[in-house]
């Protein structure tokens, strides 16, 4: 009976000061599905590491052997998306565009353009991976 009695006092005393067994054990289911959840959005392909630039941020300019055309690069509103334009350098009028894009990874796109020799050519690379992966988009003026 004294046993009894004691099991009935440990019950109420851990309920009355905050430590019942139920509570302990949601508590630790919530810190769980917390925690998955967190793990899953890190482990997602959409994770980026960066703060993507705003949509019609310049990123990167270059000008053709002659300095007559630029080619520029300019941030889309979807992150690791850029529209890659050839412009006449006086008149700013687009000759040529063409969206390019990159996976978002954990480092912001390193983006350069380069011309041909000739100027008939520009190409735009998109390092998204320290260096391993780099992504090549080639565009010629109309």
């Amino acid at each position: 009976m004294d046993t009894e009695r004691e099991l009935q006092k440990i019950a109420v005393g851990n309920a009355i000061d905050g430590r019942d067994p139920t509570l302990y054990r949601q508590a630790i289911r919530i810190i769980l599905c917390v925690v998955l959840a967190g793990l899953e959005a890190a482990c997602s392909d959409t994770q980026m590491w960066w703060e993507p630039l705003p949509p019609g941020t310049l990123v990167v300019e270059g000008l053709s052997p002659d300095r007559e055309l630029s080619a520029v690069v300019i941030a889309q509103k979807k992150p690791g998306s850029y529209t890659l334009e050839i412009r006449r350098q006086v008149s700013q009028e687009r000759l040529a565009r063409r969206v390019i894009a990159a996976p978002a990874g954990y480092h912001a796109h390193l983006i350069t353009v380069e011309w041909s020799p000739d100027g008939e050519q520009v190409t735009a690379t998109i390092d998204h991976d320290f260096g391993d992966n780099t992504t090549v988009f080639e565009l010629t003026p109309d």
